[in-house]
């Protein structure tokens, strides 16, 4: 079994720099890009479902990259028969995510992204200790993947897709 930390403790404990946390954002959203290209949604997007292997777990565990974040618990995710950006809104499962403004319905694939958003906005809270003064792009960018208004019943009206998210993030 491979020993891996929750990503809240790599920051915590490890001292990670700011470019290190936006890298780990990073991995991320290109594995939920991946998912989304498989027509999976993850549907429960969040901190307590991203795991970081240290450089001495994956010396330890064949398969492990160094410093790689791994979504896990996929027991809401779903497989779609249409791709991101074809697929109307859908009854939402329990995630660890409340819903916005009691909505039941979202996009799936935008469900995620906007999971995504919170998630950073959550990690750069606890990097920065509650002050997001010095990380306004970051923070600019998590409200981009929140989007203005947080009932998006169409697809992707209201925040990016997957894809373009990574593209923005890699400049």
């Amino acid at each position: 079994m491979p020993m891996l930390c929750s990503i809240f403790s790599a920051i915590h404990w490890h001292q990670i720099s700011y470019n290190r946390l936006m890298r780990m954002f990073y991995y991320i959203v290109e594995g939920v890009k991946y998912l989304h290209k498989q027509c999976i949604a993850v549907l429960d997007i969040c901190g307590g479902n991203m795991v970081v292997s240290g450089a001495a777990h994956a010396s330890l565990t064949k398969g492990l990259v160094p410093c790689r974040v791994y979504i896990i618990d996929y027991d809401t995710a779903r497989q779609l028969e249409l791709d991101s950006g074809a697929r109307p809104a859908i009854s939402l499962p329990e995630t660890q995510v409340s819903l916005p403004g009691g909505l039941k319905n979202f996009d799936p694939y935008s469900w995620d992204v906007y999971c995504l958003g919170l998630l950073l906005e959550h990690l750069l809270l606890g990097y920065c200790k509650g002050q997001l003064d010095p990380l306004w792009l970051a923070h600019w960018y998590a409200r981009l993947l929140i989007g203005k208004e947080h009932g998006c019943m169409d697809i992707f009206h209201c925040r990016p897709t997957a894809q373009r998210a990574r593209e923005v993030l890699s400049g």
